[in-house]
């Protein structure tokens, strides 16, 4: 361990252990769920590791009441707890969300033993960290803190011989940033840029656009400060500009590809524009329409992507009812899972969207028969909806009907 993360993790597992609690946000694979760990394995039998991508809308009750349970009983045996919970925002995204955070207001603010119970938050830039309900905000009692950033000690401590003077321009990088880089160079920065692309210009579209000269400069405001030292050092200068160009960044913030006509180029295209997604939601009530092609397509890209997908769908097509058959085939397929529509559903629900689970953000994508590649694609887009699509899909998820094959 690097000297600068490892005099980081000592004061932050102190700090814990004396009942302070902090609020960390970052961009994707800048190293939070890593820290994380490493604050855990510090602090030892004390400390709780809650991940937050392991909340289901079937089992957050259980893991709240759990948490709650754990905490202070390691209260009652050694003295205090320490609370350390990664991925934060995609607990809260979920149905009951404000009843997790109304309990965690309750653990570590109102309970009698809350003073003894330290807490940090793992969270990306952009997603909510606070739910609108009655009652003192948890998120106004954190303090906000920046992951570890590199110095010259670290540039001693890698030896980097020759890169030692490229690197050090750079000083004010995080952790993650300066291991990829000294370890693979400069085609691994693009990589990583070309990997998160979606996710970066998503959570950071200002800095973006001003490193690429298509906006004003960016404000420093305290959700920007960790995305500003993607793209900028100490200066202010761009040092990266030439890697993001290389990336091809400026393409994620207004990119409406036209859709391939083939089924098999349709599925990687699908793929491509979800990468980085941990799990995603595909919402049009035609998709059984075609199974045999449906099947084609999801494989297809189960094979590419390796991701989980959810469907949410109709069995009810121009007045005519699809056979469970068909339903049953499409779920068979390994992490792919299946709902209907409920009748209200039907009349509200928009078709063709992507939506990226936990954060209700994704693509407005084209009709299934474009996809399958039994039409011409024509003029077909996909087109990037950042600010969502005005329904809330995770809630409409547990609204809708499992099927009964």
């Amino acid at each position: 361990m690097l000297p600068s993360i490892s005099s980081w993790i000592e004061k932050v597992a102190l700090d814990l252990i004396g009942g302070r609690r902090y609020l960390v946000r970052g961009l994707p694979r800048a190293g939070k769920t890593w820290v994380a760990e490493a604050l855990v394995a510090e602090l030892g039998d004390s400390a709780v590791l809650v991940r937050g991508k392991e909340f289901t809308d079937e089992n957050e009750t259980i893991r709240r009441n759990r948490l709650s349970s754990t905490m202070h009983k390691l209260v009652e045996r050694q003295g205090s707890a320490q609370l350390v919970f990664d991925d934060y925002h995609l607990a809260l995204a979920r149905s009951s969300g404000i009843a997790l955070q109304r309990r965690l207001v309750h653990d570590l603010i109102d309970a009698e033993d809350s003073r003894d119970i330290g807490g940090i938050f793992f969270s990306r830039l952009t997603p909510k960290v606070h739910l609108a309900a009655p009652g003192s905000p948890l998120v106004s009692r954190l303090e906000p803190l920046r992951l570890p950033i590199w110095d010259e000690e670290d540039l001693t401590a890698l030896d980097l011989n020759d890169n030692t003077d490229v690197l050090r321009s750079r000083i004010g990088y995080g952790m993650a940033s300066l291991v990829r880089f000294s370890q693979f160079g400069y085609s691994s920065v693009v990589e990583r840029l070309i990997a998160d692309g979606e996710s970066i210009t998503r959570d950071l579209p200002q800095s973006l656009r001003s490193a690429l000269g298509q906006g004003e400069e960016p404000r420093q405001t305290d959700d920007c400060i960790l995305a500003s030292d993607l793209l900028t050092a100490e200066d202010g200068k761009f040092c990266w500009i030439e890697a993001v160009k290389d990336a091809n960044l400026a393409g994620h913030i207004s990119r409406t590809p036209t859709w391939p006509a083939t089924l098999t180029e349709s599925a990687h295209e699908f793929a491509k524009i979800t990468a980085g997604w941990e799990t995603l939601l595909w919402c049009d009530r035609y998709i059984a329409k075609y199974p045999d092609e449906c099947v084609d397509f999801l494989k297809m890209f189960r094979h590419t992507s390796g991701r989980k997908i959810r469907i949410l769908t109709s069995d009810w097509i121009d007045e005519q009812r699809i056979t469970h058959n068909s339903l049953n085939r499409i779920e068979k397929i390994k992490g792919v899972e299946i709902r209907l529509m409920t009748p209200s559903q039907r009349n509200v629900m928009h078709d063709r969207h992507l939506v990226r689970c936990g954060e209700n953000t994704g693509w407005a994508i084209p009709v299934c028969g474009v996809l399958f590649g039994l039409q011409l694609p024509g003029s077909a887009v996909a087109t990037l909806a950042p600010d969502g699509f005005g329904l809330d899909y995770d809630q409409e998820w547990t609204r809708s009907i499992r099927p009964r094959f």
